[in-house]
């Protein structure tokens, strides 16, 4: 999961929805709804992931 998973789910929700977006996978707490709480699901998976979560808050170590 990444940045580009949240994009798509906000575009679901806003009527936008690319073609290659799939609402099951979108689903990720799985209670039949994509909804904001599936955001902060990603997320929170996201940062659970330090690599990603330096890449989605934009700390690039190097500077």
């Amino acid at each position: 999961m990444n940045v580009t998973d949240i994009v798509e789910i906000v575009n679901y929700i806003l009527g936008h929805p690319s073609a290659k977006f799939d609402p099951i996978a979108a689903d990720v707490n799985g209670d039949g709804v994509v909804n904001v709480t599936d955001i902060v699901s990603v997320v929170n998976i996201i940062l659970s992931d330090p690599v990603a979560a330096r890449e989605l808050l934009g700390d690039d170590e190097d500077e």
